[in-house]
């Protein structure tokens, strides 16, 4: 019987509390078997810690630092990961049931690829008013050709959720460049891919 690969969901949280238990929710509730999910407090001001430490029975890795920015707090995320297959998870966002189950089957599909998910928006907290429309870059594609499918209106969102990467793009590719703070998303993904 062939192994389930280990998959590690990295959130970085920074005052969070209003959200991040609804994120962590739907991390730990994947159907895939094999996860560990791992959250670091990027020294938050406001009740994230108490949220977090509330899902450690449940099997949240937390880890508390010093404010340092998203970047570190998601490179140290991924030092103490321990996944063959890597997601990154903003502390607002939400994964359906079976999106990791459904990019780590495609990945043992296609070998060692980045595989991406389906997202949508939604505002006001409604998930009842949820956009979810179909993007040009929902499709297989060399990287370049992806990007380029991407960036082609000049409003670009590199949704971190969406992607599922093998560890060892990761170890090749360097992790998060803890000097930006914006645009952070770009300059990592593009590298990733």
């Amino acid at each position: 019987v062939p192994s389930i690969p280990k998959v590690s969901i990295l959130l970085p949280c920074y005052n969070a509390e209003k959200y991040v238990g609804a994120a962590i929710e739907s991390a730990l509730t994947q159907t895939w078997s094999n996860i560990e999910v791992i959250a670091v407090n990027d020294g938050s001001t406001d009740a994230t810690r108490d949220v977090l430490r509330a899902y450690e029975p449940r099997g949240l890795i937390v880890i508390d630092q010093p404010n340092r920015g998203q970047c570190a707090a998601a490179n140290v995320a991924f030092r103490r990961s321990s996944g063959a297959l890597i997601k990154f998870l903003d502390a607002d966002d939400l994964l359906s049931a079976d999106h990791v189950r459904l990019q780590a089957a495609r990945i043992s599909e296609l070998g060692d690829d980045v595989a991406m998910g389906e997202w949508g928006r939604f505002y006001n907290d409604d998930l009842d008013k949820a956009d979810f429309r179909a993007l040009p870059m929902y499709r297989d594609a060399e990287p370049v050709e992806w990007l380029a499918a991407e960036w082609l209106d000049a409003k670009p969102t590199t949704q971190c959720g969406c992607f599922l990467i093998p560890r060892t793009l990761l170890d090749r590719s360097g992790l998060w460049d803890e000097r930006l703070s914006l645009i952070n998303d770009f300059e990592f993904f593009t590298r990733v891919l």
